[in-house]
């Protein structure tokens, strides 16, 4: 099985980069298990059926692995910082600014909620999260619900 590299690594004296695949046969399998729960390596995942050999790897997204969760987030730049910014706040302060969060701020939320073991921060993100899940559904739900092109009573428009 190919691996993606998430964190530098060496195997049989070659360093493979972040993004970097890391061919069938070379990571031992008694090991793969504790490297994946480490965070060094993933699997390498077909997507349409292209491997992601032939992906272009974003080098500005950082792929977090929650253990409490047990998923995984991608955040960019902006968002980990933004992450380390509201951490820092006071209880009041970051409540303030998890309630001006938007649907981009999501993986923010998510991290703030699996970090910050204030029970007011987890209560206050979790609102926030079903907030924003509400307001998905319901423009989602308006869009499904549009009416179609006016037809003509009486079924169809050939009609005699």
């Amino acid at each position: 099985m190919n691996y993606v590299a998430l964190k530098p690594v060496k195997f049989c004296g070659r360093q493979y980069k972040v993004g970097e695949i890391v061919p069938e046969g070379v990571v031992d399998e008694r090991r793969s298990l504790f490297l994946k729960k480490s965070g060094h390596i993933a699997e390498a995942a077909s997507v349409n059926g292209a491997n992601t050999e032939n992906l272009s790897v974003n080098p500005n997204t950082l792929s977090i692995p929650l253990l409490q969760s047990k998923h995984e987030l991608v955040m960019n730049a902006q968002q980990l910082s933004q992450f380390f910014a509201t951490i820092q706040k006071t209880m009041d302060e970051e409540k303030i600014e998890i309630a001006t969060m938007t649907e981009e701020d999501v993986p923010v939320l998510e991290l703030l909620h699996e970090i910050d073991s204030r029970k007011g921060i987890k209560a206050a993100v979790e609102t926030r999260l079903a907030d924003l899940s509400t307001d998905i559904d319901i423009s989602q739900a308006i869009e499904e619900t549009e009416e179609p092109a006016e037809q003509p009573e009486g079924g169809e428009e050939n009609d005699v």
